[in-house]
C-alpha cells in the first residue's frame, strides 16, 4: 500500500479557509463541512426528504453518528449547529417519533458568505464558543501545504489533518450558477463537479456576470417550462451544455434585461398560500407542481402582477365561485380574473 492509496480523495475532510476565517470557529466550519459531503451522500441516493411545511431537500444525521465520523461531540455538535442556524447557512427540524433532527443547507447563503456576503458580522460572536483555532506553522506556505488545526482534544493528543484549498472567486460562481441551475430547476441532476460542467460555465463567467447569468438562466426555464413544440417538450433542452452555450446565453441575458427575478422558493410561497388557506382542491406534487410554477413565474414576467397581488387574486377567486378553485383554470384566465376583481372592488 502506498501513500498515494492512503490519501485518497475520501481519506481526507477538506476545509475553506475562507469559510473558516469567517465563521471564527473550527468547530462549526468543521461541521457544515461533514452536512455539505452528507447531503452530497443522500442526494446521490436519491434520499432527500420532503416535508409539506418545510420544502425539499432535509437530510437525517445523528449526533451519535457525526461523533464517530468528526470526533465532535455532541455538546461540541450542538454549539456549532447554533452558530450556524443564526447565520441562515443551514435549517434544522425535529420529525418523527421518537423525534430526529432533519438538516436543510442554505447553499445560496453558503455562497454568498464565502463570496464576500459576510452575515456573521450581524452576529455577537461572543455568544458562541471558541474552542478551537487554527495554528499556522508557516504561514508563507499554508496554501499549498497540509496543516494541523489544533483543538481542545490536542490535551488527549488527538489531531486532525485537514487540507485548506485556495479557491478562486471564478471557481465559486461556477458552481453557484450550476447549483443556481439545479436548484431553479429540480428535475435536472446537475452534477457540480463535473469538468465539461464547469469549463462551458467558465466560459460563460469569461463574457457575462453571475447576476447576468442566473437571470439568463431562470428566464430559459420559464420559457421552456410545460412548452411543447411538434410534441416535443422544450424541457429536454434545460440542460448545461445548452443553457450556458454562449450564443444561448446572450440571447437568455438580453431578453430578461430589466426583468425581476423570481425564484422557486418564491413560487412554492404562492403555492403554499393557495394550500395552506385550503382555497384549492388538494396538493399538487411532481410534473403537476413543476407545470403550475411555470405558469405563475410567466404572470410574473408580463409585469402586470406580483407576487402579492397574485395572492390577493387566489384569495378572491375562492370565495368567488368554485369554478377558480382549479390552479390550471385560473392561472390561465388571470387576465379576466383581475378585471372581474378590479370591476367589483375586490368584493367577491
Amino acid at each position: 500500500m502506498n501513500v498515494k492509496s492512503i490519501l485518497g480523495a475520501n481519506a481526507f475532510w477538506t476545509l475553506n479557509k475562507t469559510l473558516v476565517k469567517k465563521i471564527g470557529n473550527i468547530n462549526a466550519a468543521f461541521f457544515l463541512t461533514y452536512l455539505i459531503d452528507k447531503e452530497d451522500y443522500h442526494r446521490q441516493r436519491d434520499e432527500l426528504r420532503t416535508f409539506e411545511e418545510w420544502g425539499e431537500d432535509f437530510f437525517y444525521c445523528a449526533a451519535n453518528k457525526a461523533q464517530e465520523k468528526t470526533t465532535l461531540t455532541t455538546k461540541q455538535q450542538a454549539a456549532a449547529i447554533k452558530i450556524l442556524e443564526s447565520a441562515g447557512l443551514i435549517i434544522t427540524i425535529l420529525k418523527g417519533t421518537p423525534a430526529t433532527k432533519n438538516f436543510k443547507l442554505n447553499h445560496s447563503n453558503i455562497l454568498d458568505f464565502i463570496l464576500g456576503a459576510n452575515k456573521f458580522s450581524q452576529i455577537d460572536q461572543t455568544r458562541f464558543p471558541k474552542s478551537t483555532k487554527l495554528d499556522f506553522p508557516n504561514r508563507s506556505n499554508y496554501n499549498t501545504k497540509n496543516i494541523i488545526i489544533k483543538t481542545e482534544e490536542e490535551k488527549q493528543n488527538k489531531e486532525q489533518e485537514v487540507i485548506l484549498p485556495n479557491v478562486s472567486k471564478k471557481e465559486l460562481e461556477t458552481t453557484e450558477a450550476l447549483i443556481f441551475l439545479s436548484d431553479n430547476y429540480k428535475k435536472r441532476n446537475v452534477n457540480v463537479d463535473l469538468a465539461a460542467n464547469r469549463a462551458i460555465v467558465g466560459k460563460c463567467l469569461n463574457k457575462f456576470s453571475l447576476e447576468d447569468i442566473k437571470r439568463g438562466i431562470f428566464h430559459s426555464i420559464q420559457q421552456k417550462i410545460g412548452k411543447e413544440i411538434n410534441g416535443k417538450s422544450l424541457e429536454q433542452y434545460i440542460k448545461v451544455s445548452t443553457i450556458f452555450a454562449i450564443e444561448n446565453m446572450s440571447k437568455y441575458v438580453s431578453d430578461s434585461e430589466g426583468q425581476e427575478m423570481t425564484t422557486d422558493d418564491d413560487l412554492e410561497k404562492i403555492i403554499n398560500f393557495g394550500e395552506g388557506n385550503k382555497y384549492f382542491y388538494g396538493k399538487i406534487t411532481g410534473d403537476w407542481k413543476v407545470k403550475i410554477k411555470g405558469m405563475i413565474a410567466e404572470i410574473l414576467s408580463e409585469g402586470e402582477e406580483t407576487k402579492k397581488s397574485i395572492c390577493e387574486l387566489i384569495r378572491f377567486a375562492a370565495k368567488t365561485a368554485e369554478i377558480w378553485k382549479e390552479w390550471e383554470f385560473l392561472l390561465r384566465n388571470i387576465k379576466n380574473l383581475r378585471r372581474i376583481h378590479d370591476k367589483f372592488g375586490g368584493v367577491a
